[in-house]
Formats: C-alpha cells, sequence, structure tokens
C-alpha cells in the first residue's frame, strides 16, 4: 500500500511534507514520547503493529524495566539527579499516551500480528524495547495481557485486532485521522537505540490508508472477534501455568 500510494503522489506530482526527529541519546526518548503523546491527543487512530505498542502498557510497568544502574550505564554521561528528572518526564508524557489510548472517545483502531504478541509472552520484550530495559517479568506480562483483555471488552473506543497467520505485515504503520501517519520496517531481531521517524503530512495518503485499514485489512485480513479473545486467553492461561508449576 505504502510503495503504491507513494508513487501515485509522486506522479501526481503532490509533496509528501515530511518531519524528522533523528536526535541520538536519551533526549530523543523524552522528546519522542512527547511528540506522539500529542499527535495522539484526542484523534482517531489506525494502527498496524507486529506487537504491543508502548501506549498499550500501564505506566507502572515501564517504570519497573526502567533500572537506573543499567540506564547510567548505558548513558554515561549523565549523572543520576539529571536520569532521574528525564525518566520521570518519559514516564510522565507515557501516561498521557496511555490514557489517551483507554479514555479518549476518539475512535482507536490497531492491528498486531499473533507471532508478534506469542514473542512478548514468551520473551516480555517489545520491538520498542532498548537495551537498558529489563524484560517484563511473567507476572508483569500476565497484568498487562489481562489488562488489554479488559480494555478490548469494556471500551467502546478501542478496536483491537489481529491479522491472520496468513497475513504477514512488512510496515508499522501508525494513522492519526486528519493529521499525518508514518511507515517503517518491522523491527524484527534488533532493538531500538533511538528513534527516528518521519511524519507524512499527505491529507490524501492519510485518507487512502484509513479507507484501506477499515475496509481490506480491519475486515479481510484479521480473526473473529471469538478468535481474538481465545487467543489473548490462551496467552494468559500459558503464562499463569508457569507460575503455577
Amino acid at each position: 500500500f505504502i510503495e503504491r500510494a507513494l508513487l501515485q503522489a509522486m506522479t501526481c506530482a503532490e509533496p509528501a511534507t515530511q518531519l524528522c526527529s533523528s536526535q541520538e541519546g536519551p533526549e530523543s526518548f523524552v522528546n519522542i514520547m512527547s511528540y506522539w503523546a500529542e499527535c495522539e491527543r484526542n484523534r482517531d487512530m489506525y494502527h498496524v503493529k507486529s506487537d504491543l505498542c508502548v501506549n498499550n502498557i500501564h505506566t507502572q510497568y515501564l517504570r519497573s524495566c526502567l533500572n537506573e544502574r543499567e540506564l547510567l550505564r548505558f548513558f554515561p554521561t549523565l549523572d543520576l539527579e539529571t536520569l532521574r528528572a528525564m525518566k520521570e518526564k518519559l514516564l510522565y508524557f507515557q501516561l498521557q499516551r496511555y490514557k489517551n489510548m483507554y479514555e479518549s472517545k476518539n475512535p482507536k483502531h490497531l492491528i498486531l500480528t499473533m507471532d508478534g504478541l506469542r514473542d512478548f509472552a514468551a520473551t516480555g520484550m517489545t520491538s520498542e524495547h532498548f537495551v537498558a530495559m529489563r524484560p517484563f517479568t511473567v507476572r508483569e506480562r500476565i497484568a498487562i495481557l489481562e489488562d488489554l483483555q479488559t480494555r478490548v471488552s469494556e471500551s467502546q473506543f478501542f478496536f483491537l485486532y489481529f491479522f491472520k497467520e496468513s497475513f504477514r505485515p512488512r510496515f508499522e504503520i501508525n494513522c492519526w485521522d486528519g493529521y499525518g501517519m508514518t511507515a517503517f520496517p518491522i523491527l524484527k531481531e534488533e532493538r531500538a537505540n533511538n528513534y527516528c521517524n518521519n511524519v507524512i503530512f499527505h491529507s490524501r495518503m492519510v485518507s487512502a490508508f484509513r479507507e484501506y485499514f477499515m475496509e481490506d485489512l480491519r475486515k479481510n485480513q484479521t480473526i473473529s472477534t471469538a478468535e481474538r479473545n481465545a487467543f489473548l486467553r490462551a496467552l494468559i492461561d500459558m503464562l499463569k501455568a508457569q507460575i503455577d508449576d
């Protein structure tokens, strides 16, 4: 879809304006978290991801993963006081994103891959982890997935889907209606050391992707609601069995 849409835009000589965040170091994580919080606030969302987005995870579990000793080793130029201030700022903006995902009355549509969530359940890692974060514990994974399950069943404005096993997306796409979108290859083994995204402010492209998402991906390439619920329940039960053992 992305390749076809860009080619069409080029043919029509319509510019796709881009904004790039390419900072290195700890500031990049704080600034991009703040930027995404503003992008997402009170906007309809249409996202394609391999696994959980950071705004699907409650802040308390992210806080537990950010060990100060590891962070200081990863960012040796920071002193402890500066590190703590930056961590609190990062977690503040992440909490805004979490609240917006589940409390805003704007529709949020999210399609994940089943393999991506299986990997999360097995490893406690997401594609948005970076090396200074420890994996989520088994108990944390259970709590995160149970929270996701509860939000799906109770929220009128959060919609979760899973791709069929036969459909393998190559790009992660975040689309905010009336604003813009990002598209970049889905991360596999590598982990993020900094964030660099181009936001495409192109109204026709955003509208085209929204239609493609709602009329094709959502309707033709995802499993049923009953299958989704059973899949989530099976992952949670598998993790609980590890604790019982």
